[in-house]
């Protein structure tokens, strides 16, 4: 099996690795607190010198969604 084939299976096996934890804190009820996730934005924004407006539009700028840069952020905290 070559290294990129071996590669890929790593990288899909910790996708679904992760999917299955975050199921697993969904269904244990763990929540994660809407101001803790705004305010890592912020500090991200911030730290790029950016408002948050600012930020969003880089974001989509970039092709990243501010739904999914969220809901990213929101599952390292409910994985961590």
């Amino acid at each position: 099996m070559s290294n990129q084939v071996q590669h890929q299976q790593k990288v899909l096996e910790q996708l679904i690795v992760r999917r299955l934890q975050i199921g697993a804190a969904q269904r244990a009820g763990i929540t994660v607190d809407e101001g803790l996730v705004a305010k890592a934005i912020n500090g991200i924004a911030q730290r790029n010198r950016l408002s948050i407006g600012q930020f969003r539009t880089a974001l989509e700028r970039e092709g990243i969604s501010y739904k999914v840069f969220k809901q990213g952020i929101e599952e390292e905290f409910l994985l961590n």
